[in-house]
């Protein structure tokens, strides 16, 4: 089987992009590659896996004609975040001039409007097959799978963070593993969230409450704690989160069993190797403290077909057209990497001295709305 490009993964990221190229380059062939078909969800559960996308994303997906289920995505229209020694500091949609901060979408409820629009697109093809190795031949590369092989001019691993195209292609990657876990799940509140998001940092972690539709939040918490609260039943754990939050929202109801998820920081020097581009989490990892990850990946995706859309299918895989990818993502995504890491390195020090900084830092940036716009835009 033979295509112009593969593109390896079929997240979020990986079908935007198929996506939206597919529509730029009608005349291009090109194969989603995946270990087994998606399974499309027709029960009503809300899903643990919640992400909040910015506006700019947000117009990104909506430029691809998806039609989102509205009825179960949230509004963050303010965002409040507290330190672990009285530092405060308050974004709300006002200052940056939009209409929300971002959106939180579940990932089954995007993920199916993607899978649907794709597979009305002709010059679109699922292969159904489990990977073994990467080979080139003549200007081609080619994947061998368990069922067969497949050429492209192209391969864009989408993959995820445990990329197989990644680790079996010559990348440099510096890798940080933060030894904790992400802990999400979904709650029903006694309190109106008030489209607000919010944020703590603690010596147990970092906590954020991102709302939903029904006055239900999801939550992301990253602790070295996580065995501990996934070994809890359902009553104990909402307490605990409860508890994190200062009861903001009053009681709360675990509506979803929690899942985990490592906390690892991939960066890499190049996103590109011969005839393979990398986007999402192949490509980067990131702490998610600011809830960017696959506000990265739409990034990548967006920029990665716009290239390739002003290029012919022989061009595709050049190593000119793809460090032009290269150079326009990597110095974004590294900064937002550092960012991050920067933030949970401070917030981690259990110095006095440096608890009273970065506290009265939060507190300080709180009075300056041009500061936090610029914080807000720059996310």
């Amino acid at each position: 089987m033979k295509f112009d490009i593969i593109v390896v993964g079929g997240g979020l990221v990986g079908y935007s992009f198929v996506l939206d190229l597919a529509q730029k380059k009608p005349n291009f062939t090109i194969g989603i590659l995946e270990h087994k078909e998606f399974e499309v969800i027709k029960n009503n559960n809300l899903d643990s896996r919640i992400y909040a996308i910015s506006p700019d994303n947000i117009r990104y997906l909506e430029s691809l004609g998806l039609e989102i289920d509205q009825s179960r995505i949230g509004t963050i229209k303010k965002m409040d975040v507290f330190g672990d020694q009285n530092g405060n500091i308050i974004f709300d949609n006002k200052i940056a001039k939009q209409l929300f901060l971002a959106k939180t979408i579940e990932y089954s409820n995007l993920q199916n409007t993607l899978n649907q629009k794709l597979k009305t697109i002709a010059n679109i093809s699922f292969i159904y097959d489990d990977l073994k190795e990467i080979k080139y031949k003549d200007n081609d590369i080619v994947l061998i799978g368990s069922k067969g092989s497949y050429i492209a001019k192209l391969v864009v691993g989408a993959d995820g963070a445990n990329s197989f195209i990644r680790q079996n292609s010559i990348f440099e990657v510096d890798e940080v593993s933060y030894q904790e876990c992400g802990v999400v799940a979904n709650f029903e509140c006694q309190y109106y969230h008030n489209n607000t998001a919010y944020q703590w940092f603690t010596p147990r972690g970092v906590l954020a409450y991102l709302p939903l539709p029904n006055n239900q939040i999801s939550i992301v918490w990253a602790t070295n704690e996580y065995q501990k609260l996934i070994g809890l039943n359902g009553e104990e754990f909402a307490l605990e989160v409860e508890a994190m939050g200062a009861s903001k929202l009053g009681k709360l109801k675990l509506i979803t069993q929690a899942q985990v998820f490592p906390l690892r920081l991939y960066m890499l020097k190049k996103i590109y190797a011969n005839k393979i581009a990398l986007i999402g989490d192949a490509a980067h990892t990131i702490h998610p403290l600011a809830g960017q990850g696959v506000n990265l990946g739409f990034t990548d995706a967006r920029i990665l077909a716009r290239i390739l859309s002003k290029c012919e299918s022989y061009q595709v895989g050049d190593s000119v057209i793809l460090s032009k990818y290269n150079n326009l993502r990597v110095s974004e995504i590294r900064l937002m990497q550092l960012t991050c890491h920067s933030l949970y390195r401070l917030f981690g020090f259990k110095n006095q001295l440096l608890k009273k900084v970065r506290n009265n830092g939060l507190n300080f940036v709180n009075l300056f709305s041009s500061v936090k716009k610029y914080l807000i835009n720059a996310t």
